[in-house]
C-alpha cells in the first residue's frame, strides 16, 4: 500500500469499529512501511508493530528507530506517544545487529553510521539545518571527515573541535593537500595527521 491507501483503509476500519484498538503490521517490501505506520497513526491507530533495525521477514518490518524518531521530531505533527527511551536507540541498534549477525547499512536512516556523518562543507556551516536530530539525542555521537567532499569550513570546524587554531590561509592549504592524496580524515585523527607532518 502506498501511505494514502493506508490512511483510507485504517480510517474506515476506525470509523465502523469506533471503540476497538486498531493495531497495524507493515512489512517493508516497497520501502514503505513507516511511512504507512506514520500513516496508520494518522488514521487513528492505537498500536504500530515495529522491529529494531527493521528485522523480519523478506524485506523486513517497520523500524522501531524510525518511527520512535518520528514521533519524537515531529511530536508537534504526529498525534502519538510511545514511552520509547530515544537516548538508547543507536545502542539498542548497535546490539541487536550484533546479535543477530545483521549488519546495519550505513546509509539506514537514524541509526547508520553516515546519518551522523559530515564531509560537505555546507552540511558541516549548517548542521543544524541538515540534521532531523540532535545526534546525541540518540544515544550517537556526530562525525565529520575531511576529505576531498569537503570544504573550508569542514576543516575549520574539525581544527575548533580539536582546539587547534589555524588561520584561513592553513585550512585552505590543508585542504588542498587532503584532496591531492584523496585522504579522509576523521576529527578523531585530525589532531594526528597534523603532528606527522610537523
Amino acid at each position: 500500500s502506498l501511505p494514502n491507501e493506508f490512511f483510507r483503509l485504517v480510517s474506515k476500519i476506525r470509523k465502523r469499529f469506533p471503540l476497538a484498538e486498531v493495531s497495524e503490521h507493515c512489512h517493508n517490501d516497497l520501502g514503505l512501511a513507516v511511512a504507512n505506520s506514520i500513516a496508520a497513526i494518522h488514521a487513528g491507530a492505537n498500536q504500530v508493530h515495529c522491529t529494531v533495525n527493521g528485522i523480519g521477514e523478506r524485506a523486513g518490518n517497520a523500524a522501531l528507530e524510525e518511527i520512535a524518531s518520528i514521533l519524537t521530531v515531529k511530536k508537534n505533527f504526529v498525534n502519538a506517544c510511545s514511552n520509547i527511551k530515544i537516548g538508547e536507540i543507536y545502542k539498542t541498534a548497535q546490539i541487536v545487529s550484533k546479535y543477530f549477525g545483521v549488519d546495519i547499512p550505513v546509509y539506514k536512516a537514524v541509526v547508520g553510521a553516515n546519518a551522523v556523518k559530515h564531509e560537505a562543507g555546507i552540511h558541516v556551516q549548517y548542521v543544524n539545518g541538515y540534521e532531523a536530530f540532535n545526534p546525541k539525542d540518540i544515544g550517537a555521537e556526530r562525525e565529520i571527515t575531511i576529505s576531498r567532499h569537503s570544504g573550508i569550513h569542514t576543516v575549520l570546524e574539525v581544527a575548533r573541535i580539536n582546539r587547534i587554531n589555524i588561520g584561513k590561509e592553513e585550512a585552505i592549504a590543508l585542504l588542498d593537500e587532503i584532496k591531492k592524496k584523496d585522504l579522509k580524515i576523521s576529527q578523531k585523527d585530525f589532531k594526528r595527521y597534523l603532528e606527522q607532518k610537523a
